[in-house]
């Protein structure tokens, strides 16, 4: 079975504990707890509170959306391997052998770890274009343009159109 399979097949204290495990690798700490709050000092300090209660209210009224929300970045970080298929394999081979007991503070540290992973993924950029112009000027050098084009989104947009859906909102532009 591979990787997406394995996720697949998971239960959701199963995503969640395979979350908790795998992420903080990618935001480059050893500690789960460490790892959210390297989240959230990201932030600037008059924003921290907001996202804090949004996580926060995400990981208490939608768990299931949380955790299709896990599964899905834990199978894009192994496809990109921004976790190592050892590592990933590790941890899905070790969910389920110690008991977990599942609360809404599992879900709040495994909801910022995949929100700071898609932080660490995008770097905050919703979009990248670059535009190639190539002319030949009138005495016949060759004038090579390129122009790029990065647009900036607040980092943690994904868990904010996660609570708009959930809530039944649309999506502002913002």
């Amino acid at each position: 079975m591979n990787i997406d399979q394995n996720l697949a097949s998971l239960k959701a204290p199963h995503v969640l504990e395979a979350a908790i495990l795998t992420l903080p690798q990618v935001l480059e700490v050893d500690d789960p707890q460490e790892g959210m709050d390297k989240v959230l000092s990201g932030l600037p300090s008059d924003e921290r509170a907001e996202v804090d209660a949004l996580i926060r209210r995400a990981s208490d009224e939608s768990t299931d959306e949380a955790v299709e929300l896990m599964r899905a970045v834990m199978g894009a970080a192994a496809d990109e391997k921004r976790i190592s298929d050892e590592a990933m394999s590790q941890a899905l081979d070790a969910v389920g052998r110690k008991q977990l007991v599942i609360t809404p503070d599992l879900y709040l540290l495994g909801l910022t770890l995949t929100v700071g992973y898609l932080a660490v993924v995008t770097k905050g950029r919703s979009s990248v274009t670059t535009k190639t112009t190539i002319k030949q000027d009138k005495d016949g050098r060759w004038i090579v343009t390129i122009d790029k084009k990065e647009v900036y989104l607040n980092p943690f947009s994904p868990l904010i159109k996660l609570i708009q859906r959930v809530l039944g909102m649309k999506e502002t532009g913002s």
